[in-house]
């Protein structure tokens, strides 16, 4: 079974920025990087900083409290010699003009 949870709107988001969304009760930031979008968990793992408060820069999210990054495709930490679990990235697919979260179980 899937759902699919609607984040932004096609179009919504311009190249290079994030938006804040909510999928089931958890925060999330939708990036647009190139012609893909990305969801993300919006807590970064590292500190529990707030990454909406963070600035995105071609692929990753830089974290504005310990400068930690994080690609936004793998959610890995990019951030050389850095000791951090890496980002929770969502699966994402456009549907119906909207940028949507895929829920599989």
């Amino acid at each position: 079974m899937e759902a699919f949870i609607p984040v932004a709107l096609l179009g919504e988001i311009a190249q290079g920025a994030m938006k804040p969304a909510d999928v089931s009760g958890r925060a999330v930031l939708v990036a647009h990087v190139g012609d893909e979008h990305f969801v993300f968990v919006r807590q970064c793992p590292h500190a529990d900083a707030d990454l909406a408060e963070g600035e995105l820069v071609g692929g990753l999210v830089i974290c504005n409290n310990h400068g930690y990054r994080f690609d936004v495709a793998t959610g890995n930490c990019a951030l050389p010699g850095a000791e951090c679990p890496g980002l929770t990235v969502l699966p994402v697919v456009e549907r119906d003009g909207a940028v949507c979260v895929k829920i599989s179980w």
